[in-house]
């Protein structure tokens, strides 16, 4: 691609891979590059925007992250790193000014100005007009509604111009409402639309043992999708990885707490509590007892007989070593310290994205099925076949067993996913139970996990705290 005015030529100096190339070279309204990680989205998001803002003078455009974070880590990195490229082949200083401010911009010598935004608010950049716009990750964005973002977005492209646009660079996330649009498009044959896919191992610049690293402690749909690209089925429970013949085992909590395996306590306050026993060779968990409290939706259990049942529970135990519990209602929290006479770690979600169903759902699906390329691993958590597996009538609460096969997603009207568990009140106690022990462990208690101190690259933080719709 020529830039004729300096005898330019783009691809040449940027050397753009296949995939990149064809994105570049479109001229369609609204684009996606549906790829992997390390599949070169970022590059491509700001290289597209580069591009366009250097060819086009005294059109504002933007790039866009999920919140401010994103961009002061990878995209304004990322941009920075382009002009000084640019810079070096062809001996000009392109940037006139750069606002680091809350309002970001970088303003370029031909007029053109690139907004560093968040659309985490999206009705923040209403009353602001774009000629082209680059948007990061906005299929797992988990502070605002796909949808609404997809729409808002490109209301906001209303400023003339050769080439007017936006483009997505996201990992696919099953059959999302953006997907279900751009596939719609695929079908009618609409020219305004463009999809590159992309694979990780499609980027000749990242190592295999790279490669290996992202893909460690995915499930293998999560492999499939956040790896290769593909765009899956939607299912309609949350946890489809769970699978009674191989995550319910012969291990009961009597025969482990004789053998001295360790013991962790997650509780959902008022509803349920579970043993989870950690073998000390392999970190696996097995949740090998529960408490379930047995009211109805007319009556449910107060506080106070909630207690009593926890105690008799954890007479029964033994002191575990770290209890997980909900963050909402402190005043429990601290009746559990003082119970263990505060020696006993209390820990539960602290900030907005660990709170988040959707991150601790993903998580329990990566440790339900964990990916390997080279041999069929083991599932990280199982339970004990002396759980009860359906729930009795008339009972309100779930048993764990039922609710690791039943939790489901909310759909609308015609059928389609909403992105959002369905709270009923029955199935979601354990789930959150075993979510809070998963989350907080994962970050802080590592040595419940895999023994080390600190978290691995594999464990999910901001970055995929969403709901996978794969």
């Amino acid at each position: 691609m020529q830039l004729d005015a300096l005898d330019l030529d783009w691809f040449e100096v940027f050397k753009p891979l296949p995939h990149q190339r064809r994105l570049l070279a479109s001229n369609a309204e609204t684009r996606w590059l549906c790829g992997g990680r390390g599949a070169g989205k970022t590059w491509t998001l700001v290289n597209d925007s580069l591009l366009k803002a250097l060819t086009m003078p005294r059109v504002p455009c933007a790039l866009l992250g999920r919140v401010g974070n994103d961009l002061r880590t990878t995209i304004e990195p990322e941009l920075e790193r382009q002009l000084q490229q640019l810079r070096d082949a062809t001996g000009i200083e392109w940037v006139r000014k750069w606002n680091r401010s809350g309002l970001g911009y970088c303003e370029l010598v031909n007029g053109s100005r690139i907004w560093l935004r968040p659309y985490d608010r999206i009705d923040s950049l209403r009353g602001l007009q774009f000629g082209h716009a680059g948007c990061d990750e906005l299929l797992w964005t988990y502070t605002v509604d796909e949808k609404t973002a997809f729409d808002g977005l490109r209301i906001l492209l209303r400023v003339p111009c050769a080439r007017p646009g936006l483009l997505i660079a996201s990992s696919p996330n099953g059959l999302s409402p953006v997907t279900r649009e751009f596939i719609a498009a695929q079908h009618r044959k609409d020219s305004r639309y463009f999809v590159a896919r992309a694979r990780a191992s499609d980027n000749t610049h990242i190592r295999r043992e790279s490669l290996a690293a992202l893909a460690d402690g995915l499930s293998r749909r999560a492999y499939l999708q956040e790896i290769e690209g593909e765009i899956l089925r939607s299912s309609d429970t949350c946890l489809p990885e769970y699978d009674e013949d191989r995550h319910v085992v012969d291990r009961r909590w009597q025969r482990l707490q004789r053998l001295g395996w360790p013991y962790l306590l997650a509780v959902d306050w008022h509803t349920v509590a579970q043993a989870i026993y950690v073998d000390p060779s392999t970190r696996q968990w097995i949740v090998a007892d529960e408490l379930t409290m047995r009211d109805t939706s007319e009556q449910k259990t107060t506080p106070d007989r909630f207690w009593a049942h926890l105690v008799t529970f954890v007479k029964k135990h033994g002191r575990p070593r770290v209890a997980f519990a909900d963050r909402a209602i402190p005043r429990a929290n601290q009746q559990l310290r003082q119970l263990f006479d505060g020696e006993v770690p209390i820990d539960w979600c602290r900030t907005r994205e660990e709170q988040a169903v959707e991150l601790g759902l993903e998580e329990i699906r990566d440790w339900l099925d964990p990916y390997s390329a080279d041999e069929d691993r083991p599932p990280r958590i199982v339970v004990s076949s002396s759980l009860t597996r359906e729930r009795p009538d008339g009972q309100r609460v779930s048993p764990l067993r039922h609710a690791l096969r039943e939790y489901k997603w909310l759909k609308t009207r015609q059928g389609q996913i909403t992105g959002k568990p369905d709270k009923n009140d029955r199935d979601d106690h354990h789930l959150d139970a075993l979510r809070y022990a998963v989350v907080c462990a994962a970050r802080r208690h590592r040595q419940w996990v895999d023994g080390e101190a600190q978290a691995r690259a594999w464990t999910r933080d901001a970055d995929r705290a969403s709901v996978r719709y794969g």
